[in-house]
């Protein structure tokens, strides 16, 4: 929200450029606050981070009780303030399902897609395989870019984690 820092973001996203990998930086949506609030929040945690390198992500996941119009204007006006102030278009992170339930795709600017769908969890300690791409598109829109395949993928090269999540561009 507006007001929340994960102590481990400058950690792992310094991380993930040592060993080369693809960073993104994601910002949990709370439709009943203030966007420019929130984005002013964002924006302070990525302090000198290189956004012509890491791509903005909005995890819309939460509706807390919020309407369709309230979820909707939340993401339209972060939406908003995030292209103004990087001149690129963020990606939206969430499942067909739940924005086609909660948001009004028609009154959104434009956005990439980060869509999650995956098969149920096997039982630990079990890994889950992946689901095939493509995922599936909410109402009204015609593209992704990235699709979250798994959940509780096998560990890849880390020690200290059972499970991953997997994602395919």
């Amino acid at each position: 929200s507006w007001g929340y820092q994960d102590p481990w973001f400058s950690y792992y996203l310094q991380e993930a450029k040592r060993i080369n990998r693809v960073r993104l930086a994601y910002h949990v949506l709370y439709p009943g606050q203030p966007a420019q609030s929130q984005m002013d929040n964002f924006f302070r945690i990525l302090g000198d981070v290189d956004l012509s390198k890491v791509p903005l992500v909005l995890d819309c996941e939460l509706h807390h009780n919020q309407t369709v119009s309230t979820i909707t204007r939340c993401i339209s006006d972060s939406v908003t303030i995030l292209t103004k102030r990087t001149s690129r278009i963020p990606l939206i992170y969430s499942r067909a399902g739940w924005i086609n339930q909660y948001v009004r795709i028609s009154d959104l600017p434009p956005v990439f897609w980060w869509l999650a769908q995956y098969r149920y969890s096997w039982p630990y300690p079990l890994s889950t395989p992946e689901y095939p791409s493509p995922p599936a598109l909410p109402q009204g829109v015609k593209s992704w870019t990235i699709h979250q395949t798994a959940s509780r993928g096998r560990s890849i090269g880390s020690a200290a984690m059972y499970f991953m999540d997997y994602n395919r561009w």
